[in-house]
């Protein structure tokens, strides 16, 4: 799929929320969905940053319908209020764009006493996905954002915070994004049940040059290789392609990978490589329960 075969796309009835929306992909991908004329929220950490990312879009889309509101997705109070927020303010979502993320960060527990990387990338979406729930339009679309570091994860339901085993920063970020895959597998199942016709998918961006690599802890691999990632990584921009085609493909279907058909090439595939553990109907089932649980939620309980 070629990218270019949206950028005529008209969006002026759609509403989008997207998380993290301030920088790297999240911004990429807020631009591109104002200037298609769409209502865009952006869930931000920081309202300050938020504001920033507004006016630089403003001042390339002056008829921009741009929002951002605070959510911290390492908080659960901060997701409840951006969603009671959301909830009140705008219209039902078309598309949820679940794209915020930490990546090989240092061991720390979010307020909620999570492992960060766990509680952000997928547990904070998981909350915010119930909550927002109710509030997706008829045939809305759900984009959880992995990464082909999935690959070298595993999950171990018993031990998702690091309490028992040692703590490696990209083994717990491929653990997360691991996670992003199985959710968007189960929800796709229990979505089955629900009368709207609601789908769930993934994208990842490829190697791309985005904020994650800011905060990549220092005295990982990471550190080391970071700075010969400009000389073949794909831009930001670029990397918001595969959420961008995955949030609009007419054609798609749910479970649907998308990713960057190669590096710097603005054309989009669906045939994206997948980790055996990403299909196992047990972990699927196994991290939803855990997730219920961990954030004292009845998602879509059977």
């Amino acid at each position: 799929m070629k990218f270019t075969e949206y950028e005529s796309i008209d969006l002026k009835n759609k509403v989008i929320l997207i998380t993290g929306a301030n920088a790297g992909l999240g911004y990429e991908s807020a631009l591109f969905f104002a200037s298609k004329g769409a209502t865009v929220i952006g869930g931000v950490r920081s309202l300050k940053r938020g504001e920033q990312a507004k006016s630089r879009i403003l001042n390339l889309v002056p008829t921009a319908s741009i929002h951002f509101l605070e959510c911290d997705l390492s908080n659960s109070k901060s997701i409840e209020i951006f969603a009671s927020k959301v909830i009140e303010s705008f219209p039902p979502i078309d598309i949820l764009l679940n794209n915020a993320g930490i990546m090989a960060v240092p061991f720390e527990l979010t307020i909620d006493h999570y492992e960060s990387q766990f509680g952000v990338n997928h547990l904070g979406h998981f909350r915010l996905t119930s909550l927002l729930f109710n509030h997706l339009n008829h045939k809305a679309r759900i984009v959880n954002v992995s990464s082909m570091a999935h690959m070298q994860g595993t999950l171990d339901l018993n031990d998702p915070h690091y309490s028992k085993r040692p703590y490696q920063s990209f083994k717990a970020y491929a653990q997360s994004k691991l996670a992003n895959l199985l959710f968007t597998h189960e929800l796709n199942q229990r979505l089955k049940n629900d009368v709207r016709e609601i789908m769930a998918l993934s994208a990842h961006p490829g190697v791309a040059m985005t904020s994650l690599f800011d905060k990549v802890e220092t005295a990982s691999w990471m550190r080391i290789i970071k700075p010969i990632f400009g000389f073949f990584a794909a831009s930001a921009k670029q990397g918001s392609y595969s959420l961008i085609v995955a949030s609009l493909d007419p054609n798609s279907k749910p479970d649907l990978f998308y990713g960057p058909q190669s590096m710097k090439k603005n054309e989009v595939t669906t045939n994206t490589k997948m980790s055996i553990l990403a299909h196992d109907v047990y972990l699927q089932k196994g991290l939803w329960d855990l997730s219920n649980q961990q954030c004292h939620l009845n998602f879509l309980e059977n």
